[in-house]
């Protein structure tokens, strides 16, 4: 369809952006970056082309060339969040946080129901050791998707950085009961048990995560058995 489009217009910039992500969702990269680099030459206002050819970059890992088409997208489109959010989404596994801030922050400003971004801004906002406002963040993640257990298992952990340990062991009990075979949540309560002297919470959490993820429980089981240092991690 979108072949025959350009053999009867040759120039037509759209169908050369819809067939680049035809080319994308079947694999055929190579192929795809070159229609969507074609729809761009075209139509150099074409927002969704640029973002498309970000998106392709980024699955092939490609991330700081990426960064370049996406920026160029929600120039043209100020309130593309999708285009902002990606952009955090690159500027994060690049570990640079404050860009990643403020891309996340650009999403809620014309999306500010988005629960994920929210989350995603709190993790930003942890990493570069701000702890408070990443609680804030997340409260807001929780309040409009109460269901959000990862959300819960992160509050935790930046509840449990403040030596906050009861407002933790709640968020970590509550990541829990919303999805009981979150083993990180599980690790991170019983972890976070050992720093408080509940050595039978950390035993009912090791023995539930020997049947959930071998890895968690055997460094759980270090700390109850071998007196191990235990880090929590909220990914």
């Amino acid at each position: 369809m979108f072949t025959e489009a350009i053999r009867i217009k040759p120039d037509y910039a759209e169908a050369y952006n819809n067939l680049g992500m035809a080319y994308a969702n079947i694999g055929r990269h190579t192929e795809a970056v070159e229609s969507l680099q074609t729809s761009i030459r075209l139509d150099t206002k074409l927002a969704q082309a640029y973002y498309n050819l970000g998106t392709v970059y980024y699955n092939l890992g490609r991330l700081e060339e990426a960064i370049v088409p996406l920026k160029q997208a929600v120039n043209l489109k100020p309130d593309y969040i999708w285009a902002h959010n990606n952009l955090g989404v690159i500027y994060y596994r690049l570990r640079r946080f404050n860009e990643a801030i403020d891309s996340y922050k650009q999403a809620l400003r014309f999306k500010p129901d988005w629960a994920e971004a929210h989350y995603m801004l709190a993790l930003a906002l942890y990493e570069r050791g701000q702890s408070r406002e990443a609680i804030d963040a997340l409260k807001r993640a929780i309040a409009l998707m109460p269901d959000y257990a990862e959300a819960h298992n992160s509050l935790g952990v930046a509840y449990y950085n403040l030596k906050r340990y009861k407002e933790a062991a709640i968020a970590f009990t509550e990541a829990i009961q919303l999805k009981p075979d979150f083993s990180l949540a599980r690790y991170n309560l019983g972890a976070m048990s050992l720093v408080i002297n509940r050595r039978e919470t950390a035993l009912e959490q090791y023995n539930a995560l020997k049947s959930l993820s071998t890895e968690l429980a055997t460094k759980l089981y270090g700390g109850i058995y071998r007196g191990m240092v235990l880090s929590l991690s909220d990914r």
